[in-house]
């Protein structure tokens, strides 16, 4: 549905992958997603956290946290998440 990334390199390191529960997230999140719902993100129809929170719960969508090392860190809001190791 929708992500957050921040420091975004070309050599990221990621150190964990987690989910996290709706509630910490709208907690965590409440005064970046107050702000961002009057544009759009992470979705159109919400008007606040509240609305937000019902939404991803009845539409069964899940917080994926990024933890890293060095670089990128942030959040995916997804109904699922597939790893693929490219061996390449």
């Amino acid at each position: 549905m929708a992500h957050k990334f921040e420091n975004v390199l070309t050599s990221n390191i990621i150190f964990g992958l987690y989910q996290t529960t709706m509630q910490s997230f709208i907690e965590e999140e409440k005064e970046n997603l107050l702000e961002s719902l009057n544009y759009g993100f992470p979705s159109m129809e919400p008007r606040d956290c509240d609305e937000l929170r019902k939404k991803l719960e009845n539409e069964q969508y899940k917080i994926f946290n990024f933890d890293s090392s060095l670089g990128l860190y942030g959040y995916v809001i997804g109904k699922d998440i597939k790893i693929v190791i490219n061996t390449k």
